[in-house]
């Protein structure tokens, strides 16, 4: 058996849970009293995917808060990449913004970016803008309840980190 792992993070409310619940073949998992402390208030969740015979996706979802990153570190073997959901919200942008930053500083890993709730391009676009995502940075606006959807973030990431280890190689 391979296993996987993709961090899903982001502030309180900006749609991680929704996201993971989307997707996730068991019921989503809280994982916060494996790490208790009294700095975690937010939950830490896991979701499952199978994504072959014996191969499963696990989705971890957590806060940017650096308080958290303790799991960005346990999580890293395996590590497919990181999901930042960001809503609309100043402060989920402004706390997405400063996580970008941290994992851009420590290594080149994938991420993408998913914007809850934003329909019109304009919008993505000041989305990119406010996080000071550099253009060859995926953003997108993604309906948190639509399988479908979310399912073809998860694949792209997948190829992202795939094209990524091609590159190592070659």
């Amino acid at each position: 058996m391979e296993f996987l792992n993709i961090i899903v993070t982001g502030t309180g409310n900006s749609g991680k849970t929704t996201l993971i619940n989307t997707v996730s073949e068991i019921p989503i998992m809280d994982l916060s009293d494996s790490f208790k402390s009294k700095d975690v208030r937010q939950n830490v969740e896991l979701g499952r995917v199978q994504i072959s015979g014996d191969t499963f996706l696990y989705l971890i979802g957590t806060p940017t808060d650096d308080k958290y990153h303790i799991f960005w570190d346990r999580a890293s073997n395996d590590l497919v990449g990181f999901i930042f959901v960001v809503s609309t919200s100043k402060d989920s942008v402004e706390e997405t913004k400063k996580a970008i930053k941290t994992l851009e500083d420590v290594e080149n890993v994938p991420f993408i970016v998913v914007a809850n709730g934003l329909q019109e391009k304009k919008d993505i676009e000041k989305m990119r803008k406010a996080l000071d995502l550099k253009k060859d940075r995926d953003l997108v606006s993604v309906d948190l309840r639509n399988k479908e959807k979310v399912n073809k973030v998860l694949t792209s990431l997948i190829s992202m980190t795939l094209a990524k280890d091609t590159k190592k190689t070659a």
